[in-house]
């Protein structure tokens, strides 16, 4: 008699040949084994994919995406199985979505759980159970027959029990040109789901035709029932939770209302039957048995009692459900109940003074019985909108974290622009989370602080501790700045001197510049390693290491007042005037500078907000808003910084250099920081530190990648 040799847990047996063309051929064989509690509760997570002519990239983002898959699976402890496999393939499909990969891919992707199976698949693969029938064994197919739903790349969840003596298969679809379903019965019968992998693993060793196989052979234990109990769940909205919930509210609140209606039907047909036995006897009421001739005599002073005490228990009924309903009413509900009894209970009293004693308790009992039955309506009414606002909080504590999930799928494939999109929708989601009690504050806070954790890493803030240099005195004011080799270099817009210090603080020199000179509005450093400085007047006065300074002639153009920044390259002073929206260039010829040449072709291209201004050989122009424009050749270029989060208050400076390969933008704003970009205007990261409460001035050192920060009077360093 053939059979299975059971085992108390699954065990994934793995066969896997490589083809040793992967252009032609690929299998991969992904299984997460949990470690710890939280993920064993979830389970085993495994994939198993075939890709046929998909190239070295396609295999890797598509490595990538079950890796994704496999982290959110995992990552919230909080959801329940189906919950998180559910929000696991909704983030995958979003990101499966900016896959662009040619060729063909079957993927089957599933968790195994105390024996429930959850998996999913797109294109084809193999997906068997092998279960006994009759005295002999049957094949499976699971994802036969079944339809996607919608056009995604994983489209439907097959969910069900696999029975304790059923193996499974899930293997790549190339395994089936070589072993058809008979041959994979007579391949297990017999064999443990171990010695079946590890034949497969031997057989398929033999075939050299340069594809690749592999897959998974795994089982419970023996139960000879087929597995027929798979079902397909096609992903659904929250909202469908609720609409069950209020459907089963009112059928619940029919049945007691028609079992109401019944019971007091009964006691209707006992007193009238009770009248109708009267009228057909031909005894007198005092032959009549006491219980009967309390009811004949007193059959109508009951039914008007009876009206009046069933108007004041649904009165009282009716403003207690209203009491419950409103959470601002229902600590006032005893005194409701307190008032509505009083005004009449003396009435009442009376009235049952004139009942005999046996009818009293007939009405006692029927009124007793009727709060009971309404009280129970309205204590499902208020569980049932206590249920209702738990699952409306859960439903979009849920919608949060699929956005959530959203935001890391798309920081994982670079999509930054929809990362900051829905950063921004999820912020508001939270916010407006309606928290009722302590533990859904605590949630929803939770929340918040796993979102700007997100946020921060979007907006790849990387705190510094930079190093002391040295003080500039206070009475100067500096707020220029500029590095070159050991020596740096400090000036004021307000006061016409310059501070040189040689080995980075350990020679300082003051100088006062030539007559005349108010203040600088620029300072640098040329190609050659030259620092100068020009001055709000456009002159130019060139710093030798040793505190000479030397002033260089300018042209009466170069001095126009409207003129906000100027800088030196390759012997020649570029001006930015925005009010004239014009860049002027001038030549230098040993110490002068030559007559003023239009260097913008159109004027048009020029912002009238434009402050400051940076070349590495192209000219870069910083607006008041952050904003960047790129000239070469005195064309404006299609050049844009990407978004940054959050945007720019009051950038003061951008600086580059030959030798660097990014862009630098300060800002002083209520987060200091410096931006770095790179050439192609994507945002590389944003440096912080927590010492910045002044930033005046920045320099970059392209050549040793450090950073010199004026901040305040205190001239600071750090590396990048």
């Amino acid at each position: 008699m053939v059979n299975f040799m059971a085992q108390k847990k699954s065990a994934l047996n793995e066969f896997y040949i490589d083809g040793n063309d992967a252009d032609v051929s690929h299998v991969l064989l992904h299984i997460a084994e949990p470690v710890s509690a939280e993920e064993k509760r979830k389970g085993i997570f495994f994939a198993v994919v075939e890709l046929r002519q998909v190239s070295q990239a396609g295999i890797r983002a598509v490595e990538n995406l079950i890796q994704h898959i496999e982290t959110v699976y995992y990552g919230d402890s909080t959801l329940e199985n189906d919950v998180a496999w559910e929000n696991s393939l909704r983030i995958g499909n979003d990101a499966a979505d900016k896959l662009n990969t040619k060729g063909e891919i079957h993927a089957c992707l599933a968790t195994l759980s105390e024996g429930t199976l959850r998996l999913t698949y797109h294109g084809e693969p193999l997906t068997w159970i092998l279960y006994p029938h009759q005295a002999q064994f049957k094949v499976y197919n699971i994802i036969k027959g079944h339809e996607p739903a919608e056009e995604r790349f994983f489209s439907d969840i097959i969910e069900g029990e696999l029975k304790l003596g059923h193996r499974a298969l899930v293997a790549a679809p190339s395994l089936l040109k070589i072993i058809n379903q008979e041959r994979f019965i007579k391949i297990n019968v017999e064999r443990t789901a171990n010695s079946a992998a590890y034949y497969l693993q031997r057989f398929l060793e033999g075939i050299k035709n340069g594809l690749s196989y592999g897959g998974l052979i795994f089982e419970w234990r023996k139960d000879p029932q087929r597995p027929d109990s798979l079902t397909v769940q096609h992903f659904q909205s929250p909202g469908d939770s609720l609409k069950g919930l209020a459907n089963q509210e009112k059928q619940t609140e029919q049945m007691l209302a028609s079992s109401l209606g019944i019971l007091l039907r009964t006691w209707k047909e006992r007193i009238t039957h009770y009248i109708h036995a009267l009228a057909n006897h031909n005894a007198t009421p005092s032959e009549i048995a006491p219980p009967q001739r309390a009811v004949m005599t007193s059959y109508q002073r009951l039914s008007a009692l009876t009206r009046r005490s069933s108007k004041k228990v649904i009165d009282v009924s009716k403003n207690a459900v209203e009491a419950l309903s409103d959470s601002k009413r229902r600590g006032d509900l005893f005194s409701v109940l307190g008032t509505a009894s009083r005004q009449g209970s003396r009435t009442l009293f009376e009235q049952l003074t004139m009942i005999p004693l046996k009818t009293r308790l007939l009405l006692f009992g029927v009124v007793v019985l009727t709060l009971v039955i309404i009280v129970s309506i309205t204590v499902i009414k208020v569980r049932g909108t206590l249920v209702a606002k738990r699952m409306a909080w859960e439903a979009e504590v849920t919608t949060v974290v699929q956005k959530k999930n959203q935001i890391e799928a798309s920081m994982i494939y670079e999509d930054e622009e929809k990362a900051r999109g829905l950063l921004v929708e999820v912020r508001a989601m939270i916010e407006a989370l309606p928290a009722q009690n302590r533990s859904q504050k605590k949630e929803r806070s939770k929340l918040a602080a796993s979102l700007e954790t997100l946020a921060q890493e979007l907006q790849k803030r990387t705190p510094v501790d930079p190093t002391m240099v040295f003080n500039i005195p206070s009475e100067l004011r500096a707020d220029r700045l500029a590095v070159a080799g050991n020596t740096i270099l400090a000036a004021s817009t307000q006061q016409p001197v310059i501070v040189l210090t040689n080995n980075f603080g350990a020679e300082t020199m003051q100088r006062e510049a030539p007559g005349g000179i108010e203040g600088f509005r620029n300072v640098g450093v040329n190609e050659e390693g030259q620092t100068y400085a020009i001055s709000t007047q456009g002159r130019v006065v060139r710093a030798e290491r040793d505190g000479t300074l030397t002033e260089l002639v300018t042209p009466p153009e170069a001095r126009v007042r409207t003129i906000v920044d100027g800088i030196i390259y390759n012997n020649r002073l570029y001006t930015l005037d925005p009010f004239e929206k014009n860049i002027l260039r001038f030549s230098l010829t040993d110490t002068t500078f030559g007559a003023a040449q239009v260097w913008l072709k159109n004027k048009d291209a020029m912002p009238s907000d434009a402050r400051n201004l940076a070349t590495d050989g192209s000219l870069y122009v910083l607006k008041q808003n952050g904003e960047v424009y790129q000239f070469n050749k005195g064309e404006r270029t299609d050049f844009a910084l990407s978004a940054i989060d959050p945007v720019f208050e009051k950038p003061i400076l951008l600086q580059t250099h030959v030798n660097a390969d990014s862009l630098f933008i300060a800002d002083n704003g209520s987060l200091k920081r410096i931006a770095q970009f790179d050439k192609k205007g994507r945002l590389v990261r944003q440096f912080t530190s927590n010492g910045w409460n002044d930033l005046r001035a920045f320099a970059v050192d392209a050549d040793e990648k450090r950073i010199y920060v004026l901040n305040g009077d205190r001239v600071e360093s750090f590396g990048y």
